[in-house]
């Protein structure tokens, strides 16, 4: 049994130059997980008796709290807490200003035994990716890869949104390879019409003026404070 983490550089003030580790959870587990883990681990109860004690540990923890009561279990402490400022000695509580919360940390049981049963392994991190997977043409949406000068299309895909008043981001169109009718177009053209910039979906308008010939579809967004990364479309793109 091993807790797996990646190391991320620490960007807080105080902590330059050093990296810091994220727990990278090998799963959530909910309820129905957890009975069947204890089901699993060989528990001599049924499926119905688990879920009825769970349930009536829920609405006893529950009435307890509710009765002003901290509550200590082998597993968790609950607590109560007070939200909001109070404006002097006299001011009372005020639902609009003030809310109660529950606290919890593991019990001292729990705490020690995963002390002393938990290992660690590091896992390479690796940076998250921009990943451009399908393009659309909505204009023609039997035309598959042509791309239609002056008229709207879309890229869906995975952290897809940038920052449009950054130069450096968006959508850019480079042309495959040479021929004379993209000689002055040799560089990276960056669409600037864009109508829906989220990161699932982008959808925006061909230049006009697009000139004939097959272009690589790139997307360039800022990770982070400074890491811009790219994100290129698999399929070639085609102005007939």
């Amino acid at each position: 049994m091993t807790i797996p983490y990646k190391l991320h550089k620490n960007h807080l003030p105080n902590g330059a130059d050093f990296y810091r580790a994220r727990v990278r959870y090998n799963r959530v587990v909910d309820l129905d997980g957890v009975i069947e883990t204890m089901d699993y681990r060989g528990s001599t109860i049924t499926r119905a008796d688990m879920l009825a004690v769970l349930e009536v540990f829920h609405q006893t923890l529950l009435y307890l709290l509710l009765e002003g009561n901290k509550v200590k279990t082998p597993f968790g402490v609950y607590g109560l807490t007070v939200k909001g400022n109070f404006e002097h000695t006299l001011d009372k509580f005020d639902a609009r200003r003030h809310r109660l919360e529950i606290t919890t940390k593991p019990g001292d049981r729990l705490q020690q035994e995963f002390v002393r049963k938990a290992r660690a392994k590091k896992k390479q991190a690796i940076p998250p990716r921009l990943i451009p997977e399908c393009y659309w043409n909505l204009a023609e949406p039997e035309a598959g890869d042509i791309l239609c000068p002056g008229r709207m299309a879309k890229v869906t895909g995975h952290r897809l949104k940038f920052d449009p008043d950054d130069p450096e981001q968006g959508i850019f169109l480079i042309p495959a390879r040479k021929s004379d009718h993209l000689a002055s177009t040799s560089q990276a053209i960056r669409l600037n019409d864009v109508a829906r910039n989220t990161g699932r979906e982008l959808i925006f308008l061909v230049l006009s003026d697009l000139p004939v010939g097959l272009y690589h579809l790139e997307v360039r967004a800022v990770f982070g404070r400074h890491s811009l990364r790219t994100g290129r479309l698999e399929a070639e793109l085609i102005v007939p």
